[in-house]
């Protein structure tokens, strides 16, 4: 048996992972991921959050110079992805956006859930098929609304930006997952899953409402799971694979013009308005973001090999070894619970210009330990007791 490991897992936060000083005077431009964010509401970036009821002119003048442009677009992509990375590219997610959903700033709902639904078996194969429609563009000139009428958000530094500019439309993903049997080519079934569901614009729907498919896209679509996430109201919710060509086929429908909902917003720097206003000081970099999400992604991976392990040897009866690794699969989402708390503290700090008290009791140089997480179960162990018996 191998000697007990400990996996312990630091956040080092650096200097030289923030992004210059003095970034708050940027227009900023960032998808919406289905807050109700509207031209002239208030937005803090340091807490990615919209500060409800405080605006810097009254509702009649906000209306009165608020610009309305039709604009029809629509849009479609289907990809074999399983990443946060990934999914996040497929969102066009800023930087900024990433950092704080790693965080749990954007909360677990909405868009939230799409990014953190992953696959629960490395037997999994996924296909995600986004669909999106843009209807109209709202915008507000600053210049035609005037003196400001209330300075409440300035004195008491609630927000750090202004939402000038709205792009109204609506957002459909489609998750198809398929999990492999043993006696199943993982890599064909990915393959022919992809190649099916990018079939789903050109299937027809007979006038009994079933799909015409082949011998092999029959027995495929049976084991078929599909998960939906999106602006579009739906009359039914899909459950079998008809169910869900169906769905396609009626989503240019689905959305009227009252129907759409912000996808993109762009944010005016208050401190352009109005020296008091509070600023965004400092971001984290790309790179920092992206190691901070292959860290995350793979916690997950080793709850997804718990999962396997337990279900091959549930054939069996090792109890011993099921116990344990069923206590060892709880222990990475207790650990990114306290990551992502600490996670958002540091943003909040950094980019509230208060980095100081957080690096107190470094080492003096340019790095310090901000926080530290140790747990021990191994799974490598785990996995070697399980293979030997």
């Amino acid at each position: 048996m191998p000697e007990r490991e400990t996996v312990k897992l630091v956040i080092l936060v650096s200097l030289k992972y923030f992004a210059e000083v003095g970034k708050g005077d940027v227009l900023i431009e960032m998808e919406a991921l289905g807050r109700p964010l509207y031209p002239g509401s208030m937005y803090d970036c340091r807490t990615e959050s919209f500060i409800p009821g405080i605006a810097l002119w009254d509702e009649e003048a906000l209306r009165e110079h608020r610009h309305v442009r039709k604009q029809y677009e629509t849009d479609l992509k289907v990809s074999s992805i399983n990443s946060f990375s990934e999914k996040a590219s497929l969102l066009n997610m800023s930087t900024s956006l990433r950092a704080s959903f790693l965080g749990g700033m954007l909360g677990d709902g909405g868009y939230a859930r799409y990014l953190m639904d992953s696959k629960s078996s490395a037997r999994q194969s996924r296909v995600t098929l986004r669909y999106s429609q843009i209807r109209r563009f709202e915008e507000l000139t600053l210049t035609e609304l005037g003196n400001i009428t209330y300075t409440y958000a300035f004195q008491h530094k609630l927000a750090t930006h202004m939402i000038t500019a709205v792009l109204y439309g609506a957002q459909c993903f489609m998750v198809f997952s398929y999990t492999a049997s043993d006696d199943e080519d993982q890599q064909e079934v990915e393959r022919n899953l992809l190649t099916m569901v990018k079939k789903i614009p050109s299937f027809t729907i007979e006038r009994d409402g079933s799909v015409s498919l082949n011998e092999n896209e029959t027995k495929m679509a049976k084991k078929i799971r599909f998960a939906l996430y999106g602006d579009f109201s739906l009359r039914r919710i899909p459950i079998t694979f008809t169910d869900v060509v169906t769905l396609y086929k009626e989503l240019p429908s689905l959305m009227t013009e009252d129907d759409a909902v912000p996808v993109r917003v762009w944010l005016y720097p208050l401190m352009l308005l109005d020296d008091r206003a509070a600023k965004l000081e400092r971001e984290i970099s790309a790179s920092l973001v992206s190691k901070v999400g292959h860290l995350l992604e793979e916690l997950v991976d080793i709850q997804r090999r718990c999962n396997d392990l337990i279900t091959i040897r549930s054939r069996n009866d090792f109890r011993d070894v099921k116990q344990r690794l069923q206590k060892f699969k709880h222990l990475p989402h207790y650990y990114m619970l306290e990551f992502q708390t600490a996670l958002q503290k540091a943003l909040r700090a950094i980019r509230g210009d208060k980095i100081s008290p957080i690096l107190v009791g470094g080492n003096g140089g340019s790095e310090w330990t901000f926080k530290t997480c140790n747990f021990s179960g191994p799974l490598k162990e785990m996995t070697v007791s399980v293979t030997d018996k």
